[in-house]
């Protein structure tokens, strides 16, 4: 099965706006419209639970099975050694006090300014609303912002909601034969 690794350069893009990069610095909350960005860790592990069981649909249909509580404890985790010589990022999305949406997230791999988005998962009753295109934005603001230049990431065939997400965000498709994420 092959997967799809889709290519964007972060530098060709234009910003939110202005005041949207004043807060994006390294561990700094910051608001997209109705959504307030937060970096996640061990505190969140709860919500992030919820958040991802409420996503198994996904979960079955990549993995081949549901999201247990077990699922959130593995974005929050370490990396594997083959990306130790990376940093990982998790980001959350809240709206109204509520997670709603994640981004996992691996900088300087397989380059010092490339990152690799692993996850970008929105709670289902969020899609389809701007949640996930206002959030995906505020990420990839918040890559270009600490030098950035390449995104990669890995969509798998079967996931043909995905595939349209990420091509109307402007990213451009490659066939791959491996998976996330070696180059």
């Amino acid at each position: 099965m092959a997967n799809h690794a889709l290519h964007r350069s972060v530098a060709a893009r234009p910003p939110l706006n202005a005041s949207s990069l004043s807060g994006l610095r390294v561990g700094v909350a910051f608001r997209v419209r109705s959504t307030r960005l937060v970096p996640l860790g061990s505190p969140d592990l709860s919500r992030l639970k919820d958040l991802c069981l409420a996503c198994t649909a996904f979960y079955e249909l990549i993995e081949g099975r549901p999201a247990t509580e077990a699922t959130a404890a593995e974005i929050l985790g370490p990396l594997e050694p083959k990306f130790a010589h990376g940093t990982k990022h998790v980001w959350g999305g809240e709206a109204q006090g509520k997670l709603v949406a994640v981004a996992e997230l691996l900088e300087g791999h397989p380059a010092a300014h490339d990152w690799y988005i692993g996850l970008l998962l929105v709670a289902p009753e969020q899609r389809r609303q701007g949640v996930g295109s206002d959030f995906c934005r505020a990420i990839l603001d918040w890559l270009a912002a600490r030098s950035g230049t390449t995104v990669r990431l890995v969509v798998h065939p079967q996931n043909v909601a995905a595939r349209t997400f990420w091509e109307r965000q402007g990213s451009n498709s490659k066939e791959r034969s491996s998976s996330f994420p070696a180059v």
